[in-house]
């Protein structure tokens, strides 16, 4: 089964993350010996916004303040731990409905598409080869999803 969306699409999909500032990523196992997952849902417990959970993954959205968010990939069978730190009025919302807008698209998963949308703000952040600070285009993000959408998803002009 072959997936094909148009590259202009994937663009307006992920249209709603413009203007979000990458405040940096906390990582935990296997990367780091800092329980994660525990902070989040037992310090943090309270400000929990969202939870979803697929495949082997959970994604937790807690608000820290109005415009501070952190968003939170937790692997359920195998460690795959870390958060990113967002900044943005109503930042959770806005990555929950850029992966509404992508899963329709694509016709797939809802949380598939907010895991890969998670690891592309990490990758983002992580990246050595230029540092972006906000989101300023969609592009920014569509580089680095490509690495984390399924083999079976084609993104064509």
């Amino acid at each position: 089964m072959q997936i094909s969306v148009k590259y202009d699409d994937v663009y307006n999909a992920l249209e709603t993350l413009r203007g979000i500032r990458l405040r940096g990523s906390i990582q935990g196992p296997p990367l780091s010996k800092l329980p994660l997952r525990e902070i989040v849902e037992k310090g943090l417990g309270h400000a929990v916004l969202g939870s979803e959970e697929y495949r082997g993954s959970r994604i937790v959205g807690v608000r820290i303040t109005d415009n501070l968010y952190l968003i939170c990939h937790f692997g359920t069978e195998e460690p795959d731990d870390f958060c990113v730190a967002l900044e943005a009025e109503n930042a959770w919302g806005r990555v929950v409905e850029a992966a509404d807008k992508l899963s329709r698209l694509m016709k797939e998963s809802y949380t598939l598409t907010l895991s890969a949308i998670i690891h592309a703000l990490q990758g983002i952040i992580s990246s050595e080869e230029e540092e972006i600070e906000e989101i300023s285009d969609p592009d920014q993000v569509i580089e680095e999803l490509l690495t984390w959408l399924p083999e079976y998803v084609a993104v064509t002009e």
